[in-house]
C-alpha cells in the first residue's frame, strides 16, 4: 500500500512541475489507469501515479476556471460576500479575503471568482471577520513579482484559491454589516476581545492568541526571526504538535475514565471510544482555530492513526504514514505547493525512522538523540527553503517543546475555554502563560545570540540536496560502518560554496521585478554592484524582500558598491531594508540626495575596474543644474563582451546634455530605459546615440502611470530594439561573455501552469 500511496502523491507533484496544464485529452487516461489499479503491484503503482496526476489536473483546472479573464482586469465591479478571515493591517489599509456570493461588472455581467483578496485603503471603520459586505472594487488578476530567491505571491494566491485581487474604491454604497457568524466564529471574536483587554505585554498576548485561535498577527518580524533561527517557529503554529497534544490528552483521560467507570466484564476495548472522542475534541480545537491548513493536515493524519487504533492495528507504521500523506494530498492537491506540507511530513517521517531504529538508553539521552536526529533529518529541506540551518534547534526544542506543550498551550487553551464565561479565570491563566513565555523568550534570545543560525553559502543545488538526503538516510539507517559520520559528511556538502560561474571579463546584469521602481544588480567574477534599491514604504522594503534574497540565492554575501541614482522612493526606498540585511562596503549618491552616510557623490569622470570590467560615471557633471530626475547618476559598464547603460530617471534635458557631451561614447548593447519609459524620456537623439540591441523597462505591472508609455514603447520597436518590461517579464537577466546573450525573463524560464504568462513583445 505504501508504494501506491507514494505514487499517488508523486503523480500530483509531477503536475505541479509543469509549465502548462495538459490538454483535456489527457483525461482519456482514466480508463487505462482504472485498469492498472487492479493489476499486480508494479502495474498498480503506475495506475496510482496516473490517477494522482489526473486528480490534480482536474482540481487545478477547476481552480483556474474561477479566475477573472485578462480583459476584466482593471474593471470596476460590485462585490458581495462574507469576510472569511480577520483583516490584516498593512500600514495604510487593511487586507482580507472575501467568500463571494455575487460579483458583477457595472454592465451586470457575472464573474466567476468564489474567493477574492480585497485591499481597503484607510477605511472609515474597519470591518470584522464574518461581516457581510457590498463593495465597489477595482479588479486585478492574481499577480505577484517574479524574482529568483524571493516570495512567490502568485503561487500563494493560487494555493489559497483567489480568483482575483481587488482594491476598494470610495463609494457611498460601500457597506459592511456584522454577521452572526458561526458558533466558533463568535467564540473566536470573544477570545480576541478578551485578549485585547488583557494587561500583559503585546508579545505575550500575541503568543497566547497564536496558540489558542491561530491568530499570529500579534507576532512581529523580530519574534519570527528568533523563532526561525532557533528552529522553534513550529511551536506557534496550530499544527501536528498541538493537535496531537489535545488528542493525546483526551485519549488518555477518556481511557482512564472508562477503565474506572465501565463495568468490569465489558467486552469492548477502551481504546476505541477514546480514539473517537479524541478525534472529536481535536476537530473542535481546529474549528476554534479557524481550520488553518496546518491544522487540517494534522487532523487528517490524526484520523488515520486513530482509525488504526479502532481497528486494533499499530498506529505508527510506514503504511499509515503513506496513507496519511495520500489522504492530505487527495483532500487538497494544492497543499503540495506549500512548504508546510513537506515540512510536516518530513518531520513525521524522521520521527518514524527514529522509532524504527529502536533507540535505547535513558529518557534524557533518548530525547537528546531524538532532537539531534530530527534537526539532521530536516537539514536538506531547511537548506533548500531558507538557505540557513538553525544550529540551536536541538537544544532550543529540548526545552521549548515541553514548556509549550505542557504549560503554555494548556494555559492558552484553558483560558480560551473560560473566556466566554469568566474574564477573571481566563486572565489568570493567560497571565501565567505570558509569564512563562517571557522566561522562555529570554532563553531563546540568549540561545540565538550564542548559537546563531548557520547561513549557507548559497541556495543549494539539486545535486547538493540529493546528496544531503542520501546522507540523512545513511545516518538514520546505520547499516554501514561509520554510518552516522558518513551521513553527516554528506549533509555537509550544503556548506560548500558554489563554483564561480563568471570569469574575469564576464558580466551579469539582472533587473529585478520590484513593482513600480528600479533595482539592478551587476555581478562580475568577484564583485557586486547594486544600482537603486526599489521602493520602500509602510513596512515593506524591496531591498530586504527582493534584492537581499536574490543575492543570497547567488551566494553573494556583500555589496561592494551601492549606487542610489536619486532620492525618489521608487529608487531609494529599499535602501534601509537592504542595509539591514546585507553588508554594504561603499555607497554612492546623486548630488541632490539628502543621505548623510555616503562616502562619495556621483560625479562625471569617476571610474573603477573590477575583474577586467570597467565602470564609468557619465552624469551629472560638476555644477550641473536640473530637476532631481535629471540629476540621476548615469553609469556605463564596459565588459569585453558588451556594454550596459544604467540611466536612472533622466529625462529629455539630461539626455540632450549627454548626447552633446559624449555622443557615440554612450553606445551600449543593453539600455535600462530612462525614467521607466515615460513620455518625457527616451528621445530620438538619445536612442540613436546609445543604439542598444536590447532595452529593459523597469516598470510595475499595470502601474498607475501607464509606464512604459505606448508611444515610447512603439519608438523602441520602430528602432528595432527588443524590449522587456519587468512587471510583465519578471526579473530580466543579461549575461556578457564573449558577446552579449539575449536577455532571459525569469517569468518565462521558471513558469508554472498557474503563473500569468510572460506578456512582452520580445518574448513572443
Amino acid at each position: 500500500m505504501r508504494f501506491c500511496a507514494f505514487a499517488l502523491v508523486a503523480g500530483m507533484a509531477t503536475l505541479h512541475c509543469m509549465a502548462q496544464l495538459p490538454h483535456p485529452a489527457v483525461y482519456g487516461a482514466v480508463v487505462p489507469a482504472a485498469m492498472l489499479l487492479v493489476r499486480p503491484r508494479g502495474a498498480r503503482v503506475l495506475g496510482f501515479f496516473i490517477a494522482g496526476f489526473l486528480w490534480a489536473t482536474w482540481h487545478a483546472d477547476r481552480v483556474l476556471a474561477q479566475r477573472i479573464a485578462p480583459p476584466d482586469a482593471g474593471r470596476v465591479a460590485t462585490l458581495s460576500g462574507r469576510i472569511a478571515a480577520s483583516p490584516t493591517d498593512f500600514g495604510v489599509g487593511i487586507r482580507f479575503p472575501i467568500a463571494v456570493t455575487d460579483l458583477q461588472t457595472l454592465d451586470s455581467r457575472a464573474l466567476p471568482p468564489r474567493r477574492v483578496l480585497v485591499s481597503w485603503y484607510a477605511p472609515a471603520e474597519p470591518p470584522a471577520a464574518d461581516a457581510r459586505c457590498v463593495l465597489k472594487v477595482r479588479l486585478a488578476q492574481p499577480h505577484g513579482a517574479r524574482n529568483p530567491g524571493s516570495f512567490d505571491r502568485e503561487t500563494w494566491l493560487f494555493r489559497q484559491r483567489f480568483g482575483a485581487t481587488a482594491s476598494v474604491i470610495p463609494h457611498p454604497e460601500n457597506t459592511c454589516v456584522a454577521g452572526a457568524g458561526s458558533a466558533t466564529g463568535r467564540m473566536r471574536a470573544v477570545i480576541r476581545e478578551r485578549l485585547a483587554a488583557h494587561p500583559g505585554d503585546v508579545a505575550g498576548r500575541g503568543v497566547i492568541a497564536a496558540l489558542a485561535i491561530a491568530d499570529r498577527s500579534g507576532l512581529d518580524d523580530a519574534t519570527w526571526s528568533v523563532l526561525r533561527d532557533t528552529g522553534t517557529a513550529h511551536l506557534l503554529a496550530i499544527s501536528g504538535l498541538h493537535i496531537s497534544l489535545i488528542a493525546g490528552a483526551t485519549f488518555f483521560v477518556v481511557r482512564v475514565l472508562i477503565g474506572l467507570l465501565a463495568p468490569p466484564g465489558r467486552r469492548w476495548p477502551a481504546q476505541r471510544p477514546a480514539a473517537i472522542i479524541a478525534v472529536v475534541v481535536a476537530t473542535a480545537y481546529a474549528a476554534l482555530a479557524g481550520f488553518p491548513v496546518s491544522a487540517e493536515r494534522a487532523l487528517v493524519m490524526l484520523v488515520v492513526a486513530m482509525l488504526a487504533v479502532v481497528a486494533r492495528r499499530p498506529a505508527v507504521t510506514l503504511d499509515n504514514y503513506a496513507l496519511a500523506m495520500a489522504c492530505v494530498a487527495i483532500a487538497d492537491p494544492l497543499a503540495l505547493l506549500g512548504m508546510g506540507f513537506w515540512l510536516s511530513f518530513t518531520a513525521v517521517g524522521c520521527l518514524l525512522l527514529i522509532d524504527l531504529t529502536r533507540q535505547t538508553g535513558s529518557t534524557l539521552a533518548r530525547l537528546v538523540r531524538l532532537h539531534v536526529a530530527l534537526a539532521l533529518g530536516m537539514t536538506p529541506l531547511l537548506g533548500l527553503l531558507y538557505a540557513s540551518l538553525p544550529l540551536a534547534s536541538p537544544i532550543a526544542n529540548l526545552v521549548a517543546v515541553p514548556v509549550v506543550s505542557f504549560v503554555l498551550a494548556p494555559c492558552a487553551l484553558a483560558g480560551a475555554a473560560l473566556a466566554p464565561f469568566t474574564a477573571t479565570g481566563a486572565d489568570l491563566l493567560w497571565h501565567a502563560g505570558v509569564h512563562v513565555w517571557s522566561w522562555l523568550w529570554a532563553w531563546l534570545c540568549w540561545l540565538d545570540s550564542v548559537v546563531p543560525a548557520l547561513a549557507l553559502p548559497a541556495t543549494p543545488s539539486p545535486a547538493a540536496i540529493a546528496l544531503a538526503i542520501v546522507g540523512v538516510l545513511i545516518a538514520f539507517v546505520p547499516v554501514l560502518p561509520w554510518a552516522r559520520v558518513s551521513g553527516v559528511a554528506l549533509c555537509s556538502v550544503l556548506l560548500i560554496p558554489p563554483a564561480p560561474d563568471l570569469a574575469p571579463g564576464e558580466l551579469r546584469l539582472t533587473v529585478l521585478d520590484v513593482g513600480q521602481g528600479l533595482a539592478a544588480i551587476v555581478e562580475t567574477a568577484t564583485h557586486v554592484l547594486v544600482y537603486d534599491t526599489g521602493p520602500g514604504r509602510d513596512g515593506y522594503s524591496a531591498g530586504a524582500a527582493v534584492i537581499a534574497p536574490y543575492l543570497r540565492s547567488r551566494g553573494r554575501r556583500q555589496i561592494d558598491q551601492l549606487i542610489v541614482s536619486h532620492g525618489d522612493m521608487d529608487h531609494a526606498g529599499g535602501w534601509p531594508g537592504l542595509a539591514a540585511a546585507v553588508p554594504i562596503a561603499r555607497v554612492m549618491l546623486s548630488p541632490g540626495h539628502p543621505g548623510k552616510h555616503a562616502e562619495i557623490r556621483c560625479r562625471h569622470g569617476a571610474r573603477w575596474r573590477w575583474d577586467n570590467v570597467m565602470f564609468r560615471v557619465l552624469h551629472p557633471a560638476a555644477g550641473y543644474t536640473g530637476s532631481e530626475n535629471d540629476r540621476s547618476c548615469v553609469v556605463q559598464v564596459i565588459a569585453p563582451g558588451g556594454r550596459v547603460l544604467l540611466s536612472g530617471d533622466i529625462e529629455n534635458r539630461a539626455e540632450t546634455a549627454l548626447v552633446q557631451t559624449l555622443g557615440g561614447q554612450l553606445r551600449a548593447e543593453v539600455l535600462i530605459a530612462p525614467h521607466h519609459g515615460s513620455a518625457t524620456s527616451s528621445s530620438a537623439g538619445f536612442l540613436a546615440a546609445v543604439a542598444p540591441r536590447f532595452a529593459i523597462f523597469a516598470a510595475g505591472y499595470r502601474n498607475r502611470f501607464g509606464f512604459p508609455h505606448p508611444d515610447i514603447a512603439a519608438a523602441y520597436r520602430a528602432a528595432g530594439i527588443a524590449t522587456w518590461t519587468t512587471g510583465r517579464a519578471g526579473a530580466v537577466t543579461v549575461t556578457f561573455r564573449e558577446r552579449v546573450a539575449r536577455p532571459r525573463s525569469y517569468r518565462a524560464t521558471h513558469a508554472r501552469y498557474w503563473h500569468l504568462p510572460a506578456d512582452d513583445t520580445a518574448l513572443r
